[in-house]
């Protein structure tokens, strides 16, 4: 797994069940300190599932061109608190094996959303503390190379 970058804030945590939507945010900053894009997920429960939303906001004038090298546009991950992946989104999946470009304009915000049923070989995951990871697979931005750790948010949460 890849090291967390300097650029994750601390790890909020949030009690999964009636307490609504809770946000962590990853900004990407510019040589002059302003943010230049804002990843962000969120995580909630509906229907006893959790419902991630990723989502990357362009805080400039200008247009970014994103490039994801293949279908996959993101990853969602939950480890549970002995380090086990107890869910990961692209497990049993096929992606398109192409790049793939998408125009994210001045001020606009992309969203990805998933949802999991919160099961483990057919079985509800035990109460306790999870940490859930989402990162966004963008490798260039304006046809620049870019580190993928900028896109990537954590954020821990509880399961009662």
């Amino acid at each position: 797994m890849l090291m967390v970058s300097k650029f994750i804030i601390l790890m909020s945590i949030i009690v999964i069940g009636g307490c609504g939507t809770s946000n962590q945010t990853n900004d990407n900053q510019g040589e002059d300190g302003k943010k230049m894009v804002s990843t962000n997920i969120s995580v909630s429960e509906l229907n006893s599932k959790l419902m991630f939303e990723l989502s990357l906001t362009n805080n400039t004038d200008e247009h970014k061109q994103l490039q994801f090298p293949s279908g996959q546009q993101f990853e969602i991950t939950v480890i549970d608190e002995n380090d086990n992946i107890v869910y990961r989104y692209s497990d049993g999946k096929m992606f398109t094996m192409a790049i793939v470009m998408k125009e994210l304009k001045s001020s606009e915000t992309l969203n990805w959303s998933e949802e999991w049923d919160m099961k483990v070989n057919g079985e509800r995951i035990s109460a306790g503390t999870y940490t859930t990871i989402g990162e966004l697979q963008i490798m260039a931005i304006n046809e620049e190379n870019v580190e993928r750790d900028q896109f990537k948010v954590e954020k821990s949460i509880t399961v009662e």
